[in-house]
């Protein structure tokens, strides 16, 4: 759990971030996220219960083949459908990234309600 947790704290606000370059349109963009979420809401309760479901039925071996797999289609899936738009060359207004992170870390200690929220 703990693996999953600290891979997700990049994960996730990187897939949120390429969204708006995947789905076009504001209107498809809302509907796309309200699509993950439920999506993901749905995996977080029956992923556990098909999981031992098919632990009981064939054992773990079997279980972790099927995990394995699930991974597998589903990158096959995002590599024939998923397509990303390009956008255009950002300019460098870049100060680097660890002025980018202190000045996070200052916005973070400076707003109480983000502090809270955050921890």
């Amino acid at each position: 759990m703990g693996v999953f947790s600290v891979v997700s704290t990049f994960f996730n606000p990187a897939l949120m971030a390429i969204m708006p370059a995947v789905v076009p349109g504001e209107q498809r963009l809302i509907a796309a996220n309200s699509l993950f979420s439920s999506t993901q809401a749905v995996t977080r309760i029956a992923g556990p219960v098909l999981g031992g479901l098919v632990v009981a039925w064939q054992g773990p071996a079997v279980a972790f083949w099927v995990d394995a797999s699930s991974f597998a289609v589903s990158a096959l899936f995002m590599m024939a459908f998923v397509r990303v738009r390009a956008r255009p060359p950002r300019p460098a207004t870049s100060t680097g990234f660890f002025s980018e992170a202190m000045a996070g870390v200052r916005e973070l200690l400076r707003d109480r309600l983000l502090w809270v929220v955050s921890c």
